[in-house]
């Protein structure tokens, strides 16, 4: 069985590989992943010209 993540942020299932949000370390050093797909990473690239 294969492991099927979905984008964090509009939440369908990846089909091709995305890109990997990490969060700032929190007061015991954990951080958050999240996984988004091309189309919310272009939307966000281009919302903060990356």
């Amino acid at each position: 069985m294969g492991i099927y993540p979905k984008c964090d942020l509009c939440k369908k299932e990846l089909e091709d590989y995305g890109a990997l949000l990490f969060s700032p370390p929190d007061e015991k050093g954990r951080t958050l992943k999240n996984h988004i797909c091309r189309d919310c990473y272009d939307k966000l690239k281009n919302e903060y010209k990356l």
